[in-house]
């Protein structure tokens, strides 16, 4: 039965899941002590995000970037970008240089880039259904979880725990509440807000790429949330399963991409998709 998805999307996400499965068998062999894991763990995420992005511009290339269908994989394959560039100067520092990644950094400034425009982009794509569907509903529902979300937070992990620590300096505490609540406003209301869109479709092919936009950028949320805490107290070190949450997270959502420009265009597929 044909889905019109093609053969070689599947082949590029299975390769993606393909590295990071290699990585974490190099790190739980502890290849090469202590400088093998931080190559492993750092390249092999620097690779799939770097895939993740350049295929997702090109799906938005093919959607056409100026196109409401094309515009939301624009902004998220920037958003993705932005995310590989932090993770370019990370690999460097740490396998290039072998020096410690300070905290916060540059790399965290290119991380957080990515929520902005990742949010931006889902927005868009759930907009552009408001012909089709009511929204109201959506928003409230996605600003009721994104607000309560960023209450626990804040009372629950920044309040007690970042905020009132006096070993923590600003910069530190500054990044570090940005992280959480970054994740929580601008990657899990989003992602809520287009969960309901969809719902409210009917699902279909057309909810395909964003179902797998929505639950990337969600494990990305998680990864990106513990990495802060631990990143805080000078927990966090390469080869931490956490690691594995940012390349897991970015291959979903460039699924998704590819998934759209191949509904896009049902002859690229072809009958390989059966």
């Amino acid at each position: 039965m044909a889905t019109g998805v093609s053969r070689s999307t599947w082949w590029i996400f299975g390769a993606a899941v393909a590295i990071t499965a290699l990585a974490a068998v190099l790190v739980a062999l502890q290849l090469g002590g202590e400088a093998g894991v931080a190559a492993a763990s750092d390249i092999h995420e620097t690779l799939v995000v770097g895939l993740a992005a350049a295929l997702i511009l090109r799906s938005a290339w093919r959607l056409g970037p100026h196109t409401s269908v094309g515009r939301p994989w624009l902004l998220i394959g920037l958003g993705t970008l932005s995310y590989f560039v932090g993770d370019a100067i990370w690999t460097i520092i740490e396998v290039g240089m072998r020096q410690e990644v300070p905290y916060p950094g540059w790399p965290d400034v290119f991380y957080l880039i990515e929520y902005p425009l990742i949010a931006a982009g889902i927005l868009s794509a759930g907009l552009a259904f408001r012909g089709l569907v009511p929204l109201g509903r959506p928003t409230r529902i996605a600003l009721l979880v994104g607000g309560g979300l960023a209450a626990v937070v804040h009372f629950g992990l920044l309040a007690p725990f970042v905020l009132n620590e006096p070993g923590i300096s600003l910069a530190e505490r500054a990044f570090s509440s940005l992280y959480p609540l970054g994740d929580v406003l601008l990657m899990v209301a989003p992602a809520v807000f287009m969960l309901m869109v969809m719902a409210s479709l009917g699902g279909g092919k057309l909810s395909w790429p964003w179902f797998a936009v929505i639950g990337g950028s969600i494990v990305v949320a998680l990864a990106d949330a513990g990495y802060s805490w631990l990143a805080t107290y000078d927990l966090y070190q390469s080869g931490s399963f956490i690691d594995y949450g940012w390349s897991i997270g970015h291959a979903p959502i460039m699924l998704g991409a590819l998934i759209a420009a191949d509904l896009a265009n049902p002859a690229r597929s072809g009958p390989a998709s059966s």
